[in-house]
């Protein structure tokens, strides 16, 4: 990532938490999520599967009625993906991709009833992208963030149960699908696609 683009994405946060006293709602979530790539063309003998991770964030929210909200999150996460590949005889080789993101959903979030609730949220997911690393079989992890985009863009959709512990404080789980709309590989070779996606339980509390 350059220089320019990591004081433009710190001037962001500073905004948004400078500016949180607008902001009705705030919250704070841990939590894990199983992702992978979205790998085209696929071959017949490579097997991409998901990938376990952790993560954890804030939120801030706006009503804007009674009962829908305007949440953005500010969530550390970890991502990537692991692949096998059949090499007939009973060998095979592996592969686990890490990928490190600060990602910046922008939700509508909408309850079904005061109180105590279900709910649904979905929008957009703006990630900048951290780290990302390469590690084969048994061999030292390689550094191919080089290789990786800087930015990563994803539709966000999903649900939740509120449980109100108090008048303004709430417990809540929650589970969202990050689908990735964007190639993270540059310059890839003809037809080459990576993108990512990722199923989140999210945990935590809201006043």
């Amino acid at each position: 990532m350059s220089s320019q683009l990591v004081k433009k994405f710190m001037s962001l946060l500073i905004i948004i938490v400078a500016s949180s006293y607008l902001w009705a709602d705030f919250k704070i979530m841990t939590g894990v999520d199983l992702s992978k790539y979205q790998v085209k063309p696929k071959a017949d003998n490579i097997h991409w599967q998901y990938k376990f991770g952790f993560l954890g964030g804030i939120g801030l929210g706006k009503n804007i009625t009674d009962k829908m909200l305007l949440e953005l999150n500010i969530i550390f996460c970890q991502k990537g993906t692991t692949a096998r590949q059949n090499l007939g005889e009973l060998r095979e080789v592996n592969w686990k991709y890490r990928l490190n993101v600060v990602s910046l959903p922008l939700l509508l979030r909408n309850k079904l009833k005061e109180g105590s609730s279900p709910y649904l949220v979905g929008g957009l997911e703006l990630s900048s992208i951290l780290s990302h690393s390469e590690k084969f079989s048994d061999q030292e992890p390689v550094d191919i963030k080089e290789n990786t985009a800087t930015f990563d863009l994803a539709l966000t959709l999903g649900g939740g149960y509120e449980i109100q512990l108090q008048e303004d404080l709430f417990f809540f789980i929650e589970a969202r699908y990050s689908h990735g709309l964007k190639n993270i590989i540059i310059s890839p070779l003809p037809e080459q696609i990576w993108k990512t996606q990722a199923f989140l339980i999210l945990i935590g509390v809201r006043s």
